[in-house]
């Protein structure tokens, strides 16, 4: 396109003839400004859609994963620690079975929304697929702020969301993990955050002998 746009402002220049050659470099540097920029934009969204889970809006699996790194890189950088949060609902088979997939759906997309409203906006949430959420907190000084992070996270997924018309609650086990300043093992810190989420899952299995968490007689509540 340079080339052609060199000849065409040599043969103007031989021309010296401002009309019509002047028209032509400057319409075709206008037409292909255009195609350009539908181009980048037709690659933003292509990458944008590779990158987002399409049910709820929240990063995919392949971008959380991509992002946790680059996070991590920063975060050792400057001897800091970031945590990562693993969420799954409680009991979410159960809101399949009674209300259908619609319902399932509906609610996952309304945890997700207030997943996203609850934390930074330098924060990342995501989905890993089925009922199972992650939650990048980028900058945190120990344990105590991850804690704090997965606090406020129980209390806006508890809702309840008006799901078909009636209202539903919903709980979640969250398990989280801290990286140490100046770490870069992503997998180790994941797997972390794993064991930690499916303890707490194995304590909320005890529903029907009252909450492990406070001893009353109801379903078991988010623990973290």
């Amino acid at each position: 396109m340079a080339v052609g746009y060199l000849l065409l402002t040599i043969a103007a220049v031989r021309e010296k003839d401002a009309f019509p050659w002047d028209g032509l470099v400057l319409g075709g540097i206008g037409i292909t400004t255009l195609v350009v920029l539908r181009q980048a934009l037709a690659q933003t969204e292509i990458t944008e859609a590779a990158e987002t889970d399409a049910l709820t809006g929240l990063a995919n699996r392949a971008r959380l994963h991509d992002e946790l790194a680059r996070s991590l890189r920063r975060a050792a950088r400057g001897g800091q620690s970031l945590a990562v949060l693993l969420l799954d609902l409680n009991g979410f088979k159960q809101v399949n079975d009674t209300l259908g997939h619609q319902a399932g759906d509906d609610l996952l997309i309304a945890v997700a929304h207030a997943m996203r409203r609850t934390v930074r906006h330098d924060d990342l949430v995501g989905r890993l697929g089925g009922d199972e959420f992650a939650v990048i907190v980028r900058s945190v000084s120990d344990e105590a702020g991850a804690l704090a992070v997965a606090q406020r996270l129980d209390e806006a997924i508890a809702g309840p969301f008006v799901i078909g018309n009636r209202p539903v609650s919903a709980s979640a086990s969250i398990g989280v993990a801290v990286s140490e300043p100046g770490s870069l093992d992503l997998d180790e810190l994941l797997h972390r955050a794993d064991l930690a989420m499916y303890a707490r899952k194995r304590d909320g299995r005890a529903a029907d002998e009252g909450c492990p968490t406070c001893g009353c007689n109801k379903p078991a509540h988010s623990t973290y």
